[in-house]
């Protein structure tokens, strides 16, 4: 098992943990609260922090490899940035 299927596993954990965590919180101090229900709630709720991380990430992701120069790329060397852009235009 390579790393990124182990951290695709754990992610996976890690969201249905949250989720379910969510779930009961809702459930139990939400009840019929502002005349929607619990599960009208946890919609709100759930789709609310959804878009946040969506947000989040579209400011704080990084370009496309063709798009990455040295000095921008704190996280990538030039080397790794070029070995992504032949990745990149062979399949």
């Amino acid at each position: 098992m390579n790393r990124v299927t182990a951290i695709f596993y754990t992610a996976s954990t890690i969201a249905g943990f949250l989720g379910g965590l969510i779930a009961y919180g809702v459930e139990k101090n939400l009840r019929d609260a502002g005349r929607l229900l619990s599960w009208q709630w946890l919609f709100i709720i759930e789709g609310l922090l959804s878009l946040a991380v969506g947000i989040f990430l579209f400011f704080f992701l990084l370009p496309f490899p063709e798009h990455l120069e040295e000095k921008e790329s704190i996280i990538f060397n030039r080397e790794e940035i070029e070995i992504a852009v032949q990745r990149t235009m062979q399949g």
